[in-house]
């Protein structure tokens, strides 16, 4: 049985302006397996965020089903933790506060709390700032906190909204890496929605490609590159380059100019 499964999901907003049904998501079925790393990718507007939102729990699909293991999903729940782009910190609480939320929330001891959080601190790398408050740090530390404060929740998936997004290209490469790091040592079961097509290449181990409005299922794509990968290796890697002008040119089929224009600037965001 598939970790995750989404089965002829599907997704119709309502324009109150326009007066009209608007589709967003159109018939999309796909599994992620127990520990696997599956970025999603597509054009502009293909309901790439809407996926996630209704994975998250936060809304409700308008035809299909989501199982989670074997259970239906119904709204929010700590089985699933969101790492959001904009980081979403207490600020009033210290780097040990937040990472130490979700555990005091399941109601663990005191002492168990304080042992997890500082477990995922150290894993992220920010050991030594645990006293620390948000606006202490940047935005590449920042959002180390938030993998770290999902991470101690023990969450069966890990939901990923664009998390590198608002960070600079070199941030950003080095944020990549370090969730590799992450990974390969816990192997959390990770769902990414990205726009940027070599970080969906370089971090997984799917990735699926979705078609202009409405979202539609356009390839699921195995990523058969080796591990551990670096940028370093990669940007001189002949296979990764295929890769991403494979899916690029499944990106532009059918894809207006102007989101065609979006995506190819994508293609080269995290090179050196």
């Amino acid at each position: 049985m598939s970790h995750l499964r989404i089965e002829s999901l599907s997704k119709v907003y309502v324009d109150e302006y326009r007066g009209e049904n608007v589709v967003a998501l159109d018939d999309i079925s796909f599994t992620i397996e127990q520990g696997e790393f599956v970025s999603i990718l597509g054009p502009s507007g293909c309901g790439k965020t809407t996926i996630l939102n209704i994975v998250a729990g936060f809304i409700e699909p308008s035809g299909g089903r989501i199982l989670l293991g074997d259970k239906p999903i119904g709204g929010p729940g700590p089985d699933r933790g969101v790492v959001f782009q904009s980081f979403a910190l207490f600020p009033w609480k210290t780097i040990l506060g937040n990472v130490r939320f979700g555990p005091k929330m399941a109601k663990r001891s005191r002492s168990e709390q304080d042992r997890v959080a500082r477990e995922f601190i150290e894993l992220v790398g920010l050991t030594g700032f645990e006293d620390r408050y948000p606006h202490e740090l940047s935005g590449g530390m920042q959002q180390r906190v938030g993998v770290a404060r999902v991470l101690a929740n023990d969450p069966q998936l890990m939901l990923m909204d664009e998390p590198f997004a608002s960070v600079d290209a070199q941030t950003r490469m080095k944020l990549q890496e370090d969730l590799i790091k992450v990974w390969e040592e816990r192997h959390p079961t990770i769902m990414l929605i990205t726009h940027d097509i070599e970080e969906a290449v370089f971090l997984s181990d799917r990735v699926i490609v979705l078609t202009s409005h409405p979202g539609r299922l356009n390839r699921d794509m195995r990523i058969d590159l080796p591990r551990p990968r670096q940028w370093a290796n990669l940007v001189r890697d002949t296979r990764f380059s295929e890769i991403t002008h494979e899916i690029m040119g499944l990106i532009m089929q059918g894809s207006g100019n102007a989101d065609a224009e979006q995506e190819q600037e994508a293609v080269g965001e995290a090179s050196p």
